[in-house]
């Protein structure tokens, strides 16, 4: 027991005493001196209360001419460690004993609503409080307050987590800590300060880990027990590797309450190593001067290596003296150290820019890019770098002489671009990067070609929105200079050199389309005229012009139209599937197709037949077009009428939906409860993460795979060259453009890719980044730019909604997974609620009309047919599983089959039970009906009671049985139980006592076979039915028009849901849950669109198709990729309406409501409608909330992290990817070997060189 002395206001205990009245002021008094400055109010001291009598129960009650008990020392501080006990001694003046001699106060924890009352012994000028306070597990400290002091309750092993040295410098005069050798504990001894001895330091980690072998570099050093602040570190003692290491700068932890401590605590130091490294060479040794003397310390980190640099080559090797020309140095370990280039000259200017560039995933295969200086000289200069303190004096560069721009034609352009222009000057191949563009817009930057040293090809830039907007807004006004254009200042530059001209931009040339999509074109006229205007500014080298896959040349372009010479004969169409070659013409970026060419020779016959009927044709046509347009006034006004009436009848229809689905809520009760016993079903990542690749949950063994040991090398070194972004980019897009590669092969490409990445998805990303921006840049035209990610049959698009779906993983296990599972959930409950057939798979409740049952035979025993409105009465089974003691309840409607009632109880027993993990097959299970005295009755769909007509047979169900309701039912395992079949039926005595056992031939024993239905052995196979025969079904689905009655159905149904439909689109549309890869995507898709001047619609359009349409309107459709579900076909279906509502909330154009409109349509339209407006609002506030790159780092490496936890063979997917791509090779090193960047660094060759080894072995 410790004993402490402070001084406190008592908060007695309330001792019971008279009833105050309601009008006594009294008690609303809470201290001593405003209560007895009443005239008629006394102050009970142990009561701590205001009373208007001096009650017997107050003791000695302070009076009026008395002074008040007031606290000794008010202000007192106490410290109290963490479940110790203790007792404070409350000293206080002008105190009265009573009998009772004891109070109680309230200790009342800061910022909580925590109060714990503390009990005392009161004395004449004192009381003693007896306390043992214990924090919280995440606590290391806890405030309280006893009226005006602060008592502070603490833990000193949470205090001093850290370790010791933490300990050693906690506030002595607060906290009574000793180190004990392994913890901080509770020491209130006098000697407490004399701890035991601090552990020995540790490295935890250490930047960077591969240093220079000779030279310098800064070296971070992070760990535990490296002391405190005035133990100072011997500067002269400091070696890494037995390297000297100077400049020290020590980190002291930044603790929350500096107060806390006495001294700041060490966490590690950085200092600047100098010289070669000496044995051992992962030891790390320095000296601490503490108040016992020096300390020497070594340490062993054994994730150390040192290299030497080398710089091998320079690319290009020349450049036009006035500088400017983008150089990379190459050679080996550059990116080790500090990456710190103290300088960077050739000859003695210094190179501008200089940057690291990282060209693997290995952090040693780094280049240097900088941008040479304006020269003095022509010739040779060497390059001096001192890199890591380490110069390195080697590399020729050559100055020649600057490039000379004299003229540039033609100086017009269009707004699309991409037309020719032509650059002549002198010494043009002297520079190495020539490019054009806008002055003030960089990003209209276009390359050029160099032909010889005279003459350069580029092509005009695409125009930025503003100039279209400043040509169409000067219509009308008089401009001289530039009538129907825009001129600006154009850039023609050649590494360091420019020279601007003035460009004038048109609109794009407007070209006429064929009448209904369709000319006739005869041989004989050799040449297709093609009719536009403005065509005098086109030159034919600007235009192509194909018919199907053949090319039509130009020959003649003048102002209204132009003429190119076509193919002889009819090409094929280069659209598969059209019946005749379609002509397109680009011009420059332009691309127009103006309709579908037919040949007229291929038609005589046609004309000769269509001649001879023309007269009659033209009669028939005008009539018929009469009708049709009275029609369409009649359908558009009944569509209105529809529409009216269809918002009458939902409003009617939410009580019937209440009532109807009354036990669905209560099934949705019952899972509730057991999802928050055993939480939701989600598949683990590695099968969720199979089946959104390859649409599977395991990859089974790839035979094809060889064994051989030979392969380990190739398929290594083609895993580090997929880690290298320029050549995956360029690869993808080689593949992309193969005509032979189809959609399928890409999405397995896509597939293999994302396999083999897992672990590394943030350079994935990286990857996707430059993809997407290619994509978006490469395409032209409004309509493709708007649909570009609608499809998803390119290797970019897969890739995507591939890595959207690996990364959305952590956040779909969250809130928004929840919810697709209870909207899967109450979409079963909800069908399953009514009568569905066990064949047709159509139901009563459901989303879609055609799968709505349209017909019902009664559930009942009745053999005719009756009409929709039919009713299934509800009975609940009383279900034992094998020899288990325990019932279940269990729901079934009187019309089910028996293997519907197995699965139902199944379902009802076995809650949200993984699907993978129910290894039986419901229809396997033998269902007993156990009744009266020892009978009982095996129930099956058919047996020799089935009722038969014709060649109809129907399937057995509860009602043909005459089942009650709370009958007895037992559901057995074939395999562990032998089922009787002899004197082991119902009852008959206790279902004749029903009134209707007559009505149901039942079998007794092996003697009643008189009850058995004959059956003509020459007969035909019967045909099995439930509640609809598939002839009738039919004819019911021949309808054209919903009858209300189904109408109501579809909307009961939609009611029922909409709670769940909305609890989804709550969470997806709602910003702040908006997970980070989404919102990278957004804004992604945002900054292009402002960098291309993009329609706000065709940007709504990207987000929408990319996200989600392609990935969360996916997972509503197939829950069974996310969760451990079976998913029946009944349900499938109506998830596929709620999928297209969803699709249909996240487009712009809104559906045009017609009486024939889709029936989900008429029943979801005011939600759509509704949602629209609420996912313009979401993209308008993510667009305005700021994007956090650290939250989308941090989430990706959680998310490399579980992946990097999966099982998959990732050699099987180098494999597969690699021989996918073989075949290609050739064009794919074409590509690399094309490109200057990939050419340079040699990726064309260490592709040959795979391919060689891969050959040889």
């Amino acid at each position: 027991m410790v004993l402490f002395r402070l001084s406190v206001l008592l908060v007695a205990s309330v001792v019971t005493g008279t009833k105050e009245t309601s009008d006594d002021p009294c008690p609303q008094l809470k201290n001593c001196v405003a209560c007895i400055n009443t005239a008629q109010c006394f102050w009970c001291p142990f009561a701590g209360q205001c009373k208007m009598h001096e009650h017997a129960s107050c003791g000695q009650a302070v009076k009026k001419t008395e002074p008040c008990p007031i606290p000794v020392n008010p202000n007192d501080e106490i410290y109290i460690h963490s479940g110790i006990n203790t007792t404070l001694a409350i000293e206080m003046r002008n105190v009265k004993l009573t009998t009772t001699n004891y109070s109680v106060f309230e200790l009342m924890k800061i910022n909580s609503s925590l109060h714990t009352p503390v009990s005392c012994d009161a004395f004449e000028n004192y009381s003693l409080c007896h306390m043992a306070p214990k924090l919280e597990a995440n606590e290391s400290k806890a405030v309280y307050t006893l009226k005006n002091k602060t008592v502070t309750v603490y833990d000193c092993s949470k205090l001093a987590e850290g370790g010791c040295n933490y300990c050693k410098a906690l506030n002595s005069s607060r906290y009574k800590c000793a180190w004990n050798s392994t913890a901080c504990i509770f020491n209130d001894t006098d000697g407490a300060g004399a701890s035991a001895t601090c552990p020995p330091p540790t490295i935890q980690q250490m930047s960077p880990k591969v240093g220079p072998y000779i030279g310098e570099v800064t070296v971070t050093l992070h760990g535990a027990e490296f002391g405190v602040k005035n133990e100072k570190i011997i500067q002269s003692t400091v070696k890494v590797s037995g390297k000297t290491c100077h400049s020290i700068e020590e980190d002291m932890d930044n603790v929350v309450d500096a107060h806390d401590f006495n001294n700041e605590v060490r966490v590690g130091f950085r200092c600047r190593t100098r010289g070669k490294p000496m044995l051992p060479e992962n030891t790390t040794t320095f000296s601490l001067d503490g108040q016992n003397g020096q300390t020497q310390v070594s340490i062993y980190f054994s994730q150390l290596v040192w290299k030497n640099t080398t710089i091998t080559r320079v690319s290009p090797e020349f450049g036009p003296r006035s500088g400017g020309t983008m150089i990379t140095l190459y050679g080996a370990n550059i990116g080790i150290g500090n990456k710190q280039l103290e300088v960077f000259e050739i000859g003695t200017n210094p190179i501008k820019t200089p940057i690291f560039y990282e060209t693997s995933v290995n952090s040693d295969e780094y280049v240097i890019v900088g941008t040479t200086p304006n020269a003095s000289i022509i010739g040779n200069a060497n390059f001096t770098l001192l890199l890591n303190g380490e110069e390195h004096t080697l590399v020729t560069f050559t100055f020649l002489e600057d490039p000379i721009v004299e003229d540039l034609e033609p100086r017009h352009g269009f707004l699309s671009g991409g037309t020719e222009l032509t650059v002549t000057g002198m010494n043009l191949t002297n520079a190495n990067r020539p490019v054009i563009f806008i002055r003030n817009d960089t990003l209209t930057e276009t390359p050029c070609i160099l032909k010889d040293t005279t003459t350069a090809y580029c092509k005009v830039p695409e125009a930025p929105g503003w100039i279209e907007q400043t040509i169409n807004s000067s219509r009308g006004k008089r401009a001289a200079a530039c009538v129907g254009c825009h001129e600006v200042e154009i850039v023609v530059k050649l590494d360091g050199v420019e020279r601007s001209f003035n460009l004038k931009y048109y609109h794009d040339p407007a070209l006429s389309t064929f009448n209904n999509g369709l000319q006739l074109f005869s041989v004989e006229q050799q040449y297709l005229t093609i009719e536009g205007n403005n065509l005098q500014l086109l030159a034919a080298t600007d235009v192509n012009i194909t018919i199907g896959i053949a090319e039509c040349r130009i020959v003649e372009i003048q102002t209204n139209f132009m003429r190119c010479a076509a193919p002889r004969e009819q090409p094929a169409p280069g659209i598969p599937g059209a019946e005749y070659p379609e002509v397109n013409v680009t011009i420059g970026n332009y691309q127009q197709s103006l309709g579908q060419l037919q040949y007229e020779k291929e038609l005589n016959r046609i004309v000769l037949i269509a001649a001879a009927s023309a007269g009659g044709a033209t009669f028939l046509f005008v009539l018929a077009m009469l009708i049709i347009c009275r029609k369409v006034r009649q359908v558009g006004s009944k569509a209105k009428k529809l529409k009216r009436d269809l918002n009458n009848l939902e409003l009617e229809i939410k009580t019937v939906a209440r009532q109807e689905f009354l036990d669905m809520q209560t099934s949705m009760s019952l899972v509730n409860r057991q999802l928050i016993e055993k939480g939701f079903p989600f598949k683990p990542y590695q099968s969720f993460a199979c089946t959104a690749l390859f649409g599977i949950e395991h990859l089974p063994p790839d035979t094809n795979i060889p064994d051989d040991v030979q392969w380990t090398g190739p398929l290594q070194s083609f895993e580090v060259l997929l880690g290298n972004k320029l050549f995956l980019a360029s690869l993808i897009g080689t593949m992309e453009k193969q005509r032979s590669f189809f959609i399928r092969e890409k999405s397995n490409l896509a597939s293999n890719l994302c396999l083999i990445m897992m672990g590394r998805m943030d350079y994935l990303h990286e990857v996707i980044e430059d993809l997407l921006t290619n994509r978006v840049q490469e395409t032209s035209g409004k309509r493709a730019m708007k649909t570009l990610f609608r499809r998803c049959d390119g290797i970019t698009e897969k890739l995507l909604s591939n890595w959207l779906l690996l990364c959305l993983h952590p956040h779909l296990t969250g809130n928004i997974g929840c919810q697709l599972y209870l909207l899967y959930m109450a979409t079963r409950k909800t069908i399953e609620s009514g009568p569905i057939d066990d064949l047709t798979n159509d139901s009563k409740y459901t989303l879609t009309e055609e799968k709505l049952l349209t017909k019902f035979e009664g559930c009942e025993a009745a053999h005719g047919s009756q009409d929709v409105r039919f009713h299934a009465e509800t009975l609940t089974l009383n279900v034992v599983v094998g020899n288990s003691e325990e019932i279940f309840p269990c729901n079934a409607l009187d019309c089910d089959t028996i293997t519907q009632v197995k699965v139902k109880c199944l379902e009802q027993i076995y809650v949200n039970y993984p699907a993978s993990q129910m290894q039986v097959n419901p229809r396997d299970l033998i269902l007993e009906w156990h009744s009266g005295f020892g009978g009982r009755m095996v129930l099956s769909d058919s047996d020799n009671t089935s009722i038969k007509e014709g060649e109809w047979v129907k399937l057995n169900t509860l009602a043909h049985y005459n089942v009650p309701d709370q009958s007895n039912m037992v559901l057995l395992d074939p395999l562990d139980h032998m089922v009787e079949q002899q004197e082991d039926y119902v009852n008959l005595a206790r279902l004749m006592d029903t009134g209707s056992a007559m009505d149901i031939p039942l079998c007794v024993g092996d003697t009643g076979n008189e009850l058995e239905t004959e059956v003509d052995p020459s007969q035909v196979e019967l045909k099995p039915w439930h509640l609809v025969k598939k002839e009738e079904e039919g004819k019911n689905k021949g309808r054209t028009i919903i009858a209300e009655l189904y109408l109501n159905r579809l909307l009961t149904t939609k009611q029922s849901l909409m709670q769940y439909v909305g609890n989804v689109f709550g969470d997806v549309l709602d910003r702040n849950n908006c997970p980070p890869p989404a919102m990278f995507l957004f804004r992604f898709l945002d900054n292009i669109g402002d960098r291309m001047n993009a329609d706000p619609n065709i940007v709504h359009a990207w987000k929408s198709h990319s996200y989600a349409i392609r990935v969360l309107a996916h997972l509503i459709q197939s829950p069974e990729m996310l969760f451990d579900v079976t998913k029946p076909s009944y349900v499938s279906d109506n998830l596929d309406v709620i999928s297209q509502v969803f699709i249909d909330s996240f487009e712009l154009a809104e559906h045009k409501f017609t009486a024939n409109s889709a029936s989900h349509k008429l029943v979801f339209f005011n939600e759509v409608r509704d949602y629209r407006e609420k996912v313009k609002e979401f993209y308008a506030n993510i667009r305005g909330t700021e994007f956090d790159n650290l939250a989308l780092i941090k989430y990706m490496n959680e998310v490399n992290e579980i992946q990097e936890k999966t099982t998959f063979d990732k050699n099987a997917a180098l494999y597969r990817l690699f021989m996918q791509i073989k075949p290609y090779s050739g064009e794919i090193m074409d590509d690399l070997s094309s490109n200057k960047i990939t050419r340079s660094l040699q990726l064309h060759t260490k592709l040959a060189e795979i391919l060689t080894k891969v050959d040889e072995d």
